[in-house]
């Protein structure tokens, strides 16, 4: 069984992190890869706490992103914010996250409401941090998991085009 969209889990010690100190990070699920590919693959967007990012002035105040209040949403331990201008996490097949989950290394902590995901969704879509066939596979997960009538990704979407770099 698969997780649907908007499930949170937390993955203790995960060792993959930016900063390479190796402790328990937060995903929220905003996709899967088609099951006909194999194998198939989470599209996870990690939250983070470092408010100070996203405070005025901050290094990534002008990203596109949502701030999670811990008393609002009392499946985060603490207030996070998940930006959707940072890159997806795909590294993942949903093969390895099942034997993990088995493991107790990684625990689901709840799911966000529809309204709230279909915000996030159209968020996601118009950032820069998931290709074009990662937003096709968050609209397909979306529907599939039974949150229907969002519109397509199209190539048009604002900031669509990750930055090209030239050697």
């Amino acid at each position: 069984m698969t997780h649907p969209v908007g499930t949170i889990l937390v993955y203790d010690n995960y060792p993959y992190g930016e900063d390479r100190v190796v402790k328990p990070y937060w995903f929220i699920v905003m996709g899967r890869t088609s099951i006909i590919e194999e194998p198939q693959y989470y599209h996870l967007f990690k939250t983070t706490t470092q408010r100070q990012y996203y405070q005025s002035g901050g290094k990534r105040c002008n990203h596109n992103h949502k701030r999670f209040d811990c008393s609002t949403y009392t499946c985060f331990d603490d207030d996070c914010y998940i930006d959707f201008d940072l890159s997806i996490t795909s590294q993942h097949t949903i093969e390895d996250f099942k034997k993990l989950e088995d493991r107790g290394i990684i625990a689901p902590k709840g799911r966000l409401d529809e309204s709230l995901l279909k915000e996030l969704y159209h968020l996601a879509i118009k950032s820069t941090g998931a290709i074009f066939k990662a937003k096709q596979d968050f609209h397909t997960s979306f529907n599939n998991d039974g949150i229907i009538g969002l519109r397509a990704p199209q190539k048009r979407d604002t900031n669509y085009h990750r930055k090209k770099y030239t050697y």
